[in-house]
């Protein structure tokens, strides 16, 4: 039941080990479980359509997620280094030789 006017109560059906799984992390964080599930509905509303189609076919493993950020960056560098003027683009650092120093004669004593 919502306590406020602006809000609304969500509830669903969820497996019990990703329940749990999410309970004892909100839990072990002090967080407050509506906060964390506000979060995670933002988080999803952010998403590209392609990407939460991904998710929602369950194409991803439950560590996945990631690793498909990444690929998604990975790819978006590609496109945008693509589109970009052959004279704009970065061109590899050149390795820069290692500079031997000379060791300077010992000085003893007289």
């Amino acid at each position: 039941m919502a306590y406020k006017k602006n809000e609304r109560t969500l509830a669903a059906d969820i497996k019990t080990s990703l329940l749990s799984s999410f309970e004892k992390q909100w839990k072990t964080r002090g967080q407050v479980q509506k906060r964390a599930v506000a979060a995670a509905l933002r988080l999803w509303i952010s998403l590209p359509e392609d990407l939460q189609a991904r998710l929602i076919s369950q194409e991803l493993g439950q560590n996945d997620f990631l690793s498909l950020v990444r690929q998604t960056i990975k790819e978006y560098i590609q496109i945008y280094q693509q589109e970009l003027p052959e004279s704009t683009r970065k061109k590899p650092a050149k390795k820069a030789k290692k500079k031997t120093k000379k060791q300077l004669p010992l000085q003893t004593k007289p």
